[in-house]
């Protein structure tokens, strides 16, 4: 039997397909309302990022409700951050004892 590339990348691509999510629009114009003369016909493909998709917007989800919860804690009050530095300060000298 024989193994040729387009028989070995069928396979890999079946298996893929599933992560790429690819898509694929048919369009075509008719000439002069006949159903078989075709003016124009257009094929549009396109294949989902897969990083964006599936790492970089999650990531960006989490970081704007961390950034929400953060927001409540600063108030802008310079004597508060003073404040914070020296209770995290004490408690790093606690810590290293």
């Amino acid at each position: 039997m024989e193994m040729t590339a387009t028989g070995f990348s069928r396979s890999l691509l079946r298996m893929l397909k599933v992560l790429a999510l690819p898509t694929k629009i048919l369009r075509q114009e008719l000439k002069d309302n006949s159903k078989y003369a075709v003016k124009k016909y257009s094929v549009v493909l396109g294949v989902k990022d897969v990083y964006t998709t599936y790492f970089y917007q999650p990531l960006g989800v989490v970081f704007n409700k961390v950034s929400e919860y953060v927001k409540h804690i600063q108030s802008g009050n310079v004597n508060v951050y003073v404040f914070y530095i020296f209770i995290v300060l004490i408690v790093l000298l606690f810590l290293a004892v």
